[in-house]
């Protein structure tokens, strides 16, 4: 039970932190700054961008368990890290909550 509780406990928290650090990266994307415009350009021009996800995919998960493990973190933070790891994935990869929003086709009658 005490599992399936921090298990709980580091999803949620990972959701939610994922959502804010998501709007704050968005933010900071389309200000002045354009924080990540610089990254997306050199990562859109790779021909293995899906490569090059699952390895960066692999990199963060081997980075929050470190800095959960050197902070002695508990489970609700672990899932912060997570979060801010995967909308900052997410920002420059465009996927998930940044992927480009398809326009809809509209008929006319």
């Amino acid at each position: 039970m005490d599992f399936f509780l921090s298990f709980l406990y580091c999803v949620i928290s990972a959701i939610l932190s994922g959502i804010v650090f998501y709007i704050i990266f968005s933010a900071l994307n389309e200000s002045v700054i354009q924080l990540f415009v610089p990254i997306k350009r050199i990562v859109n021009k790779l021909k293995w961008k899906n490569i090059l996800r699952s390895i960066s995919f692999l990199i963060t998960i081997f980075l929050a368990v470190n800095i959960k493990d050197f902070f002695n973190l508990g489970d609700v933070w672990f899932g912060v890290i997570i979060g801010f790891f995967n909308s900052l994935s997410d920002i420059i990869f465009e996927t998930g909550l940044a992927a480009p929003k398809k326009d809809r086709v509209t008929r006319e009658s």
